[in-house]
């Protein structure tokens, strides 16, 4: 839609960059901030984090990027250690 358009320039020229960050329960406001200084140098923009909260996750975090997902949970790791063996 153009309003999406819209919001993806603007977001653009800003320099913002939209962070889904998954964990199993809140996080506070300082480790979102940990988490947000981390990936700021990184992607060399402003972090706008959206928290979501998902019992499935046992442990860690995951972070989506558009449409990149950067998975840190237990379950991911336990599956990437898996197909190693």
């Amino acid at each position: 839609s153009i309003c999406k358009a819209f919001k993806e320039l603007f977001l653009y020229k800003q320099k913002i960059l939209q962070v889904k960050i998954t964990s199993s329960v809140k996080l506070d406001k300082k480790e979102i901030q940990i988490i947000c200084d981390k990936l700021q140098p990184k992607f060399q923009k402003e972090i706008h984090p959206q928290m979501a909260i998902q019992s499935e996750v046992l442990g860690g975090l995951k972070i989506q990027i558009d449409d990149k997902v950067f998975d840190y949970t237990l379950r991911g790791q336990l599956e990437r250690f898996q197909k190693i063996l």
